[in-house]
Parts: structure tokens; sequence; C-alpha cells
């Protein structure tokens, strides 16, 4: 009879242990989002030009009122619809800029310094064209958009969750065109012919 009365007390302590896990991981979700990624035009080929000119990218982050404090990274892809992604890794992870949110400052908007090594192409995932190809001759022509989404920067010992753990869902700009370049003739040896 005991054995069955543990066995019961050790069933319902693991529910309670998968429950509260799993609502705590949604948790975050609840406690902040990232409410908008804007690319400001002109949109260049060249994605060296967007780490010279930060401004020309803007990324809102907001912690929900009631929520917890939270500290984040984030993490960034450029997605075109010619098959072309380029997306921050996890291995620079710890060398990316942490923002907190708190109950004083629960809105910060922050620049394309945040997701700086996407269009500096480190510790990127590319597929679509290479990083060579982009290095040498920057975007092919598409039309993209730039997604953003935050991962928790330190391990929470409060709530248990662990650094690298989803803390927003991926949010993304409107798309934007990248054109193919210009191509520039010289016509010489021509000779006009009177009426």
């Amino acid at each position: 009879m005991k054995t069955i009365q543990n066995i019961s007390i050790i069933r319902r302590t693991t529910l309670v242990f998968l429950f509260a896990t799993f609502f705590s991981s949604l948790a975050w979700s609840q406690y902040m989002t990232i409410s908008g990624v804007q690319v400001i035009g002109p949109y260049s080929r060249d994605l060296s030009n967007y780490t010279s000119n930060p401004a020309q990218i803007l990324i809102t982050l907001q912690k929900l009122a009631g929520g917890p404090d939270v500290k984040v990274r984030l993490i960034g892809s450029l997605k075109g619809d010619n098959g072309v992604l380029i997306k921050s890794n996890m291995n620079g992870f710890l060398s990316y800029p942490e923002y907190l949110l708190t109950s004083n400052s629960p809105t910060q908007i922050v620049n394309g310094t945040a997701i700086s090594t996407l269009f500096e192409l480190l510790d990127v995932d590319v597929t679509g064209t290479t990083v060579a190809n982009l290095q040498a001759n920057g975007l092919p022509p598409g039309n993209y958009q730039l997604c953003v989404q935050a991962y928790i920067a330190e391990n929470d010992p409060l709530t248990g969750l662990q650094m690298g753990s989803q803390a927003s869902e991926e949010f993304c700009s409107a798309s934007f065109a990248i054109s193919s370049p210009l191509a520039y003739v010289s016509v010489s040896g021509i000779q006009l012919l009177p009426d």
C-alpha cells in the first residue's frame, strides 16, 4: 500500500514540476516583446553600410507591465524572397550587447549596433549565397526583411531560465527592396549622320 502511495506522490511531484517548467518558459514571452523593427532607407546592397550607419535600423524592446526585470541579447536575420538567409548564430552570443528591461526602464530603442555582427558577417549562417559573394557583391537583388529575436542574456536563478533560451517571439521589419546594380555602358566611335 505504501508503494502505491509513494508512486502517486512521485507522479504528482513530476507533473507539478513539468507544469511549472512549461509555464515558466512561456512566461518570458508574456513579460518581454520586440514591438518594432525598422530599416530606414536608402537601402544598400553593401552590408557594411548598415554597420557604418547603425541609425538606419531601429529596434524597439519592451518589458510588459507586471513582468520581472529581464536582460536579453538579440539575434538578427536577414531574409530574402530570393532564398537568401543570413542569420546570426549562437557562437558569438556572449559577445553580443546586453539590454536590461526594468520597471523603471521598460522600453528601449536600440540601433543596428545591437545586431552588427549580422552585417559584419561574423558568426552567421548563410544560405542561398556565400559569405564570399556577399563580401564581394553585396546582397543579391530581391525583397528582404530584417527579423530580430531576443534571448535570455544570463542564467537567472530566481526563475530558473537558462542563458540562450528564447525571451521573445521573432519580429520582422516591413519588406524592403534591393535592386540590381546599375550597368554603365561606354559608347565610343559613333558617327551621327545628318538628316
